[in-house]
């Protein structure tokens, strides 16, 4: 008979610790398609019905209307008629695209200008636009008087607003050029704080989302490693939840001139790709409640460490030449 009874219980046992298992075992949902930048999602198993049958379907939608928005590889983007569009001419801004250049402005404000969109037109012709490109110096000097944001202008009429432009530029040979901005430096961070609230708000109480290399959030139960990359080295710090993570710096794209290596972000002060030999950071790691704000802060930290005394901004760390800075306990691993 006790024989019978230990045989049910290991039964009951194995059977209630498959269960558990099973029920909390971790699903991965991932998507490449839009933005030109991978979303990958994990949450618990219990949540894969109402994220198969409605919850993933409407965040599929929710990444191809922000690409309509802003992408700059998707020429009816309302990013890319904006950059299209030539000096005097106007466009009327709406909703999400609206909402995030006025943040953009905001941070520039705030920042004393560290923070600028407009410095894109320089991206390409610095060597860090698409496969291929290669550092011009004659068309770096072409371009630079048309980033600031004093090149932009946001009008309203009757609650309507409106997006112009004051600026355009020829080269020698008569090309023409018009200014033209980038969400890059904050895009990842909106696009994960949005996610991220949207899920909650329909009943995903635990998860990790990451956005492209640069933006995290984790929220419930999960935890998410802080680390910082450069080129072979490995900068780990002590497991978080409940916060957005925000990285910048040139692990992965840079360019080398004259023996000297740039990061891809560029100093609206200078005009110029940022290097730790006169100034900026290799790269750069921030934590707080937001991913927005997160990915703006990594960048600002990355340009100059020193903003984050105006902000009075904490949780943050960065490498420069080998030496780790900031108060999040970042060991090389």
């Amino acid at each position: 008979m006790k024989k019978k009874l230990l045989i049910i219980l290991l039964i009951i046992l194995l059977g209630a610790t498959f269960f558990y298992r099973y029920y909390n075992r971790q699903i991965t949902y991932q998507n490449s398609a839009y933005l030109s930048t991978s979303i990958i999602l994990e949450v618990p198993a219990k949540y894969q019905n109402l994220l198969d049958a409605e919850l993933w379907p409407r965040i599929l939608e929710k990444l191809e209307d922000w690409d309509k928005t802003f992408s700059l590889t998707n020429s009816i983007s309302t990013l890319s008629k904006f950059n299209e569009m030539k000096a005097g001419e106007r466009m009327v801004v709406e909703g999400y695209f609206l909402y995030l250049y006025q943040v953009a402005n905001t941070y520039y404000q705030l920042s004393d200008g560290y923070f600028d969109i407009t410095v894109y037109p320089l991206v390409a012709a610095y060597g860090f636009g698409a496969s291929g490109s290669e550092y011009n110096s004659e068309l770096v000097k072409v371009l630079k008087p048309l980033v600031g944001f004093e090149n932009i202008i946001l009008s309203e009429e009757n609650g309507q607003y409106y997006l112009s432009k004051n600026a355009s530029i020829s080269d020698s040979d008569g090309n023409r050029y018009q200014m033209a901005i980038d969400f890059g430096a904050l895009l990842k961070g909106f696009i994960a704080q949005e996610l991220k609230d949207f899920l909650i708000s329909e009943g995903i109480e635990d998860g990790h989302l990451s956005v492209g290399v640069s933006s995290q959030i984790v929220w419930g139960s999960y935890k998410a490693d802080l680390y910082l990359k450069y080129e072979d080295h490995y900068y780990k710090g002590d497991k978080v939840s409940a916060v957005a993570i925000g990285v910048a710096g040139d692990s992965e794209r840079y360019i080398e001139i004259d023996n000297i290596r740039y990061c891809h972000i560029i100093n609206p002060k200078t005009l110029l790709p940022i290097n730790v030999e006169s100034e900026g950071t290799n790269a750069s790691l921030v934590t707080c409640g937001n991913a927005l704000e997160a990915d703006i802060m990594a960048t600002l930290i990355c340009i100059n460490p020193d903003i984050v005394k105006s902000f009075n901004f904490e949780t943050y760390s960065y490498l420069i030449d080998g030496e780790i800075k900031g108060n999040l306990n970042l060991k090389e691993d």
